[in-house]
């Protein structure tokens, strides 16, 4: 599945627990950044892959001092940057990713104790 402007997604790191961004945290991705010369076709993969993914969260308390200088539409959003993990078997090997999850659908046990979506 390929993550898409409007996706459901699950958060699973804990980025800034104190604000609402913990693991399981849910949102709606709102766009992405690109950097200066995005082409998916080129060599070097660096330009392949967006810089982050814009995501809207469910519940987010953003400190005050960065919610004023956010429009009204974007004070509930975060970037998500591609975080960098090794093999705790193999030193050469890594990994990049967005530490997302798609979420359309959620299990009981994933689900259980999150609020319901209305």
């Amino acid at each position: 599945m390929l993550l898409c402007k409007g996706a459901r997604v699950l958060l699973n790191q804990n980025l800034y627990p104190e604000a609402g961004l913990m693991n399981g945290a849910l949102g709606k991705v709102k766009g992405f950044v690109f950097p200066e010369g995005f082409d998916l076709k080129s060599k070097d993969k660096a330009l392949t892959v967006p810089l982050c993914v814009v995501v809207e969260f469910d519940e987010v308390t953003l400190p005050a001092w960065l919610c004023r200088m956010l429009p009204q539409d974007f004070r509930k959003c975060v970037p998500i940057f591609h975080e960098k993990t090794w093999s705790s078997e193999e030193e050469s090997l890594e990994r990049h990713q967005f530490p997302l999850t798609l979420a359309w659908c959620l299990t009981h046990w994933k689900a259980q104790g999150m609020p319901l979506q209305r």
